[in-house]
């Protein structure tokens, strides 16, 4: 029987990173089936093997890996070396006589003509390639792309981000008919959600497969106040890491979403730059677009929205106290204290004395969504300066530093 190539193009945000470490965790379950998942590893100690297979593949066949971001983020810098031994092992895989699943959202970031070399390179193998992608709902799609670029630590722009679409047509284009396309909304009414759609549809036996999750998404709480702290100190600068760069750890709460302001915000058409029109029509006309080349079309009408920039997952005092600890770190250019627990703040200013708590009673959600509005700031501003901008009243300022400077003492802790 023709041995096959799965080749998993994505695309992103559409479950990869939790397909990616099912596969991996399962790699004996599947080889049992004649299915074999690789592991790569880049020759750093330090660093696991990989699970995602963009991040060989991409590095080896863009013409410039080294202006990769994760490349960047992961350090690694002698990628000659590195790339040798990508080669080394993908010799190894792809003689096996195993059906080779191989899941790499990056390869449809990669341009045209370097997705046409992959792809000559694989054929080599005489293995039949099965090239399939899932696609998601326009607006929850953007959205994803919005909390990831928050998660890696850049500010948000709800602008300037590659339609899914440019990927779809690219790969429609290189594949022809080949390509499956998976409406990715329906595929999580699977009993085992995405993951366990995509598996079985490429004929693996659910029985024994142990389904897991990565990437968990941020709440919208969290990704407001991280995309502060974003816009004064991002995650990379110069394309190297950012040492001063100070994370929000996850907790629970409502769905990222946009505001009806932010959905309504115009910028020039994606297709017709003379003409501006809103986020939702760029949205629609992706729709539409989608539709044409797969046969896949969602009710853009439905969607989920929201009235104010943050909920009350937390009391405001707690949100204030936290990005007032965030920028006080980032302007110390503090280095030890790299994520903010919510939770253990929050605990902290409960169990403040009733006259701190009493001069933190004024903070109200207006004070918040100022704070929380980078544009609005000046970057030259002291952290206090910044609160009373907003219109904070000096005695809860006055609160907010000091609780905040007792929180840093004692995570590094001094006395």
């Amino acid at each position: 029987m023709e041995k096959k190539i799965y080749l998993h193009l994505g695309l992103h945000k559409t479950a990869t990173t939790s397909f990616q470490a099912t596969c991996a965790k399962n790699r004996d379950v599947l080889l049992k089936q004649g299915f074999l998942y690789p592991l790569i590893n880049c020759g750093d100690s330090a660093i696991a093997p990989f699970d995602n297979h963009s991040i060989p593949l991409f590095s080896l066949f863009t013409s410039e890996p080294e202006n990769y971001p994760v490349n960047q983020r992961l350090g690694l810098i002698n990628l000659n070396k590195i790339h040798q031994q990508y080669r080394l092992q993908f010799k190894t895989i792809l003689n096996t006589d195993q059906d080779l699943i191989i899941s790499a959202e990056d390869i449809t970031s990669l341009e045209t003509d370097e997705i046409k070399d992959l792809l000559t390179y694989l054929q080599k193998t005489g293995k039949k390639i099965k090239p399939f992608a899932a696609i998601r709902h326009p607006y929850n799609y953007h959205c994803s792309q919005l909390q990831q670029q928050i998660k890696d630590g850049q500010p948000m722009t709800l602008w300037h981000h590659c339609p899914q679409r440019d990927r779809i047509e690219k790969v429609d284009d290189i594949f022809k008919k080949d390509i499956q396309f998976i409406d990715f909304e329906a595929s999580c009414n699977h009993l085992y959600g995405p993951v366990g759609y995509l598996m079985e549809s490429m004929g693996i036996d659910l029985q024994n497969i142990e389904i897991t999750g990565r990437n968990i998404g941020r709440c919208n709480a969290n990704i407001r106040l991280q995309n502060l702290l974003n816009h004064k100190e991002p995650g990379l600068k110069d394309n190297q890491r950012n040492p001063h760069h100070i994370k929000i750890a996850p907790f629970a709460g409502k769905k990222f979403r946009l505001t009806d302001e932010e959905l309504s915000r115009r910028s020039p058409h994606w297709d017709d730059p003379s003409r501006d029109v809103s986020l939702i029509e760029h949205l629609e006309h992706e729709n539409m677009l989608i539709k044409e080349i797969t046969g896949i079309k969602w009710d853009i009408t439905k969607i989920e929205r929201l009235q104010t920039h943050l909920d009350n997952s937390f009391p405001y005092p707690t949100y204030a106290l936290i990005l007032t600890i965030g920028r006080i770190l980032q302007s110390m250019h503090h280095t030890s204290v790299k994520s903010l627990p919510i939770e253990k703040i929050h605990e902290m200013l409960t169990n403040s004395s009733s006259n701190l708590l009493q001069k933190l009673q004024p903070i109200s959600k207006s004070h918040i969504n100022c704070l929380i509005q980078p544009s609005l700031k000046n970057h030259s501003d002291t952290v206090d300066d910044e609160l009373k901008k907003c219109g904070i009243p000096s005695k809860s300022v006055s609160a907010l530093m000091s609780l905040a400077m007792i929180w840093i003492r004692r995570r590094r802790g001094e006395n």
